[in-house]
């Protein structure tokens, strides 16, 4: 699920992310994104559980944003998801913020 807030796209994602989810993400992140610079926020605060292939996309829209000078940050993970973060070393790669406010004030 996806909408416009302040000139960002935000992106919820929810439940399980692994690779059946992957695609429909990834296709998902595209349909959203649309012709503009990106200004992406994904909000993780439902999200439970996320794999290699969740993360691989996550690195990969990341790659996207950045190639276009956009902007992403995420926020709202849950201690085990922060973990999968930590221990791959995507939280010094992406952008992490406690809060929806403050991911939208870092895209802007």
């Amino acid at each position: 699920m996806s909408r416009h807030v302040h000139r960002s796209v935000i992106v919820k994602i929810r439940g399980k992310f692994y690779s059946g989810a992957a695609v429909a993400a990834e296709e998902s992140f595209a349909g959203a994104l649309g012709e503009t610079v990106p200004r992406v926020v994904i909000d993780l605060t439902e999200l439970d559980y996320t794999s290699g292939a969740g993360l691989r996309v996550f690195l990969k829209l990341a790659k996207q944003v950045q190639r276009v000078s956009g902007n992403m940050a995420l926020f709202g993970l849950h201690p085990n998801v922060r973990e999968v973060f930590s221990i791959t070393a995507l939280d010094s790669i992406l952008a992490i913020c406690d809060d929806r406010a403050a991911a939208i004030a870092l895209v802007q």
